[in-house]
C-alpha cells in the first residue's frame, strides 16, 4: 500500500527535507529503510519526519583494534551553531522538536562544554597542507576526519569511499 506523497510547509526549510534525504516521496519507503537499517522514524502531524538513530562514540579499528572517536556528535548538537542561529532556532522550536541535535545513548543531555572539549581537540590536532593541482589524498576517515573549511577560487574534489 503507498501513502500519499507529502509536501513539506514552506516554514519547514530549515533542514534538509526527507524527501530530498531519501530520495523519495513516499513514506513507506522511508519506513522500510529506516526499519531495515534500524532507524526509528516518527510522522510528525505537519509531515515532518523524526528520525532518531542510536550509535557508539568510539568503535574499534578494523585493523589495529584500537579505539577511535568515531561520530559526529559534535557538529549535529545545537551548540554547533553560532549563537545567534542557535537563538533564532531555539525561539522557533523547543528542544524536542530542533531540527538537528545530539544526546547520550539514555535520551539524557550532552554536556555543551563536554562538546566544546572536543572541539577543540579537532582543532588542536588539525593538520592543513597547501594543496597543488594534481595533489590526491587517500585517509583512513576512521583515524582521520576531513574537513569543510572555506576556500576561495576554482576547486574540483573527487571523492570515492570504500
Amino acid at each position: 500500500m503507498n501513502l500519499p506523497a507529502v509536501e513539506i510547509p514552506e516554514h519547514h526549510n530549515i533542514d534538509v527535507p526527507w524527501t530530498e534525504v531519501f530520495q523519495t516521496n513516499e513514506r513507506l519507503e522511508v519506513e522500510l529503510f529506516c526499519a531495515a537499517n534500524d532507524i526509528t522514524c516518527e510522522w510528525k502531524d505537519d509531515g515532518q519526519l523524526r528520525t532518531t538513530l542510536l550509535n557508539p562514540a568510539v568503535v574499534n579499528h578494523p585493523i589495529s583494534g584500537g579505539e577511535s572517536w568515531f561520530n559526529q556528535a559534535h557538529l549535529f548538537h545545537i551548540s554547533s551553531l553560532e549563537p545567534e542561529m542557535r537563538a533564532k532556532i531555539l525561539a522557533s522550536y523547543n528542544e524536542a522538536d530542533l531540527p538537528r541535535n545530539t544526546y547520550f545513548g539514555d535520551g539524557s543531555p550532552i554536556d555543551e562544554s563536554d562538546l566544546d572539549i572536543i572541539r577543540a581537540l579537532y582543532k588542536e590536532s588539525t593538520i592543513r597542507f597547501d594543496w597543488q593541482q594534481y595533489n590526491l589524498m587517500l585517509l583512513d576517515n576512521m583515524l582521520f576526519t576531513h574537513s569543510r573549511e572555506s576556500y576561495t577560487g576554482e576547486r574540483k574534489v573527487l571523492t570515492g569511499m570504500a
